[in-house]
């Protein structure tokens, strides 16, 4: 049996022919999942953007209201110190009025003091 140049070529082709399908096949399924693979992590991408933006504006808002509660204890702490102030000079006044002796300095000191109490305090002298 002889085989011809002719048949051993078309042989050859076809088996060449089979190896490029196999190939392309193969490719082609490799190129499905790393689509499909590039579809997720745009998802996740995303998804893990939306979070960042999710977290940075609670943060920020986190950050304000803390500047803020700081401020407060700020302003508060300024006004303690000040009413604090203002009530040991009524006290050191009365006290000079009382050495003083004399009886109108001494209520009017007195009263001067009373009024750095609550409202609901001040029902002694009015």
């Amino acid at each position: 049996m002889i085989v011809s140049i002719e048949t051993i070529i078309i042989a050859t082709l076809l088996v060449t022919v089979a190896i490029l399908v196999a190939f392309i096949a193969k490719f082609a399924l490799r190129s499905r999942r790393l689509a499909a693979n590039v579809v997720q992590l745009i998802i996740d991408k995303n998804a893990i953007a939306e979070e960042l933006d999710r977290l940075s504006f609670i943060s920020s808002n986190s950050t304000d209201i803390e500047n803020g509660f700081i401020k407060f204890l700020s302003e508060t702490r300024e006004s303690a110190y000040e009413y604090i102030s203002d009530v040991q000079a009524s006290i050191a006044e009365l006290k000079e009025a009382m050495d003083s002796g004399k009886d109108d300095d001494i209520e009017s000191s007195y009263k001067k003091l009373i009024n750095f109490l609550p409202s609901s305090s001040t029902g002694m002298i009015d």
